[in-house]
């Protein structure tokens, strides 16, 4: 799948919309042309291979509806990025079964899909 910034590819939509803290997010639209081979009645979670900070990773989860996106520690040493990089947080996140666990950190990391380019200095 190849989309740019204000494209429309087949079977894709993407609009471009800016984010509270003013970076520029993208919508990603299935239309009806577009299930998979099972038929629309499917519960599969979809996942996409893409880069971050120009290191390709497989299996990511898409879920716009989440509101944390987790790395593991292993995805963030296959990254080259250390502990010492994450910004320190009191963030508590609930799992399933109501048990919190602290998060060590947070990070702003560069997600390029499709063909784009990375923007200078966005890393």
């Amino acid at each position: 799948m190849e989309v740019e910034e204000g494209s429309t590819a087949t079977g894709v939509q993407q609009a471009p919309k800016v984010a509270l803290d003013g970076r520029q997010t993208f919508t990603v639209t299935f239309l009806d042309e577009d299930p998979p081979q099972e038929g629309d009645d499917h519960n599969r979670t979809l996942y996409v291979s893409e880069y971050i900070c120009e290191k390709k990773v497989d299996k990511m989860l898409v879920n716009g509806g989440s509101v944390v996106s987790i790395l593991s520690l292993q995805t963030l040493e296959l990254l080259g990025i250390s502990t010492d990089e994450l910004q320190q947080t009191r963030l508590l996140i609930q799992r399933f079964n109501q048990n919190g666990q602290r998060n060590i950190g947070n990070i702003s990391l560069h997600l390029t899909i499709g063909n784009s380019k990375p923007h200078p200095g966005s890393m």
